[in-house]
């Protein structure tokens, strides 16, 4: 496939892509360039991934340190996304 445009991601919507990587890999542990360059993701604006990365690294994740190359899930375990704050998506919001 060729796209004419690739759709932009809102830093709010981020988590759940990971979620649903999660959902295909059921592993806790996700190699960042590997994430961005996934095929699923082709029709995606990757480019500021690595900004929402840092942006949920503590809340959502735990990035393995400068410069981050993997993100662990600490949630997969459990196997549930939690729940956003109304505080978290208001940011994330204002952000972009």
């Amino acid at each position: 496939y060729h796209y004419a445009t690739q759709l932009i991601v809102d830093q709010p919507v981020f988590p759940l892509l990971v979620w649903s990587w999660w959902q295909t890999y059921h592993t806790p542990d996700v190699d960042l360039e590997r994430f961005a360059g996934h095929t699923a993701f082709l029709f995606l604006h990757t480019g500021d991934f690595d900004l929402y990365w840092r942006a949920f690294d503590g809340r959502r994740w735990s990035l393995d340190g400068p410069p981050p190359r993997r993100a662990t899930l600490p949630w997969a375990a459990v196997g549930q996304l939690p729940a956003a704050s109304s505080v978290e998506v208001g940011a994330a919001s204002a952000a972009t």
